[in-house]
Parts: structure tokens; sequence; C-alpha cells
């Protein structure tokens, strides 16, 4: 079985995914680094060719993955599900978890972030409240299509794993 994980960027699809990893000895995928391996540079760069660029990569390696795991924990970029069929992949390809989380508690972790994510890069900071809300809600019809809507204020990754537990179509 594959578990997507999809939200917004910095809502903590990487760092639950690794711990619902090794809780439920599956591997982790990250779509974002699988784009990187695709195309042999760091994701910025790629992404500096142009956001229709990136999303075609991110798109092909999304695809990749499926053809490659049969079972995986996976970490969708922030836009993953909204572009091309990718929502439709995800939803025929494993159990989706949307990890839904407020503006502000997503400007704050955006704030500490080590690396600056590509569309944030012409904004003035005072701005990224106004541009998270304006993503989100354009995003927020993909990410509600999941199988599970997690709150990612309070996540614990028990709290996933009890849902695939109860859920009869889930086997590792």
């Amino acid at each position: 079985m594959r578990v997507f994980l999809i939200g917004f960027m910095s809502c903590g699809k990487s760092t639950i995914g690794k711990m619902l990893s090794k809780a439920l000895n599956l591997p982790f995928v990250d779509v974002d680094t699988e784009v990187e391996l695709m195309e042999g540079k760091p994701l910025r760069e790629v992404f500096s060719r142009g956001e229709q660029y990136f999303r075609k990569c991110e798109n092909l390696a999304l695809v990749k993955i499926i053809e490659e795991h049969e079972h995986a924990i996976i970490a969708c970029g922030g836009g993953t599900p909204c572009f091309f069929n990718n929502m439709e992949l995800i939803k025929n390809s494993g159990k989706s978890f949307y990890i839904k989380t407020k503006p502000e508690t997503l400007l704050s972790r955006l704030t500490f972030t080590k690396n600056q994510r590509p569309l944030f890069k012409n904004i003035p900071p005072n701005q990224w409240l106004n541009k998270i809300n304006e993503l989100l809600e354009i995003r927020e019809p993909y990410y509600k299509q999941a199988n599970y809507i997690i709150d990612g204020e309070n996540n614990t990754i028990e709290r996933i794993i009890k849902c695939l537990q109860y859920d009869p179509d889930f086997k590792t």
C-alpha cells in the first residue's frame, strides 16, 4: 500500500513521513527529492526553468514513484496534487492524508526554513501570509480530496496509523 502525504509546504509532510516510514517499516520517498535526482540539480534550479517545467518534472517523478514503489510512504510537494492528473493518480494509487495546518503556523515554519521556497522568492516576508492564504484558497479543493484530513497543528503519527489500521483496504 502507498500512503501519500499532501498539504501546504512546511506542514510537516517529510517529517511525519520519515517517522511513519519507521513505524510501519515502509520506505520513505519524497517527490521533491525524486525531482532533484531525475534532473541532477537542486529544486531551486529546476524551478528556475519556470513553474510549468517544474510541475511537469514533478508529475513525471510522481508517476515514477508509483511505478517503482508498491509499498511506500510518499511525501508530495505542496503543489503536487494541484497539477495535471496528479490528484487522480494519488487517489487511484493508495491512501492519502491531507495535513491541514493553519496559515499562521505555516508562516512561522516557513520563516525558519533553511531553503528559500521558490514561490516566495520575490515576495517580501511581510506579504508571505497573504501569499499563503492565496495559495491555500487555490489548493485546498485538491487537498480536501484526500482520504483523510489530519490536524497539522497537533498531528501525531499515531493518529495516521490508527486511521490506516481501521481502513479495510490497508495492508502493509
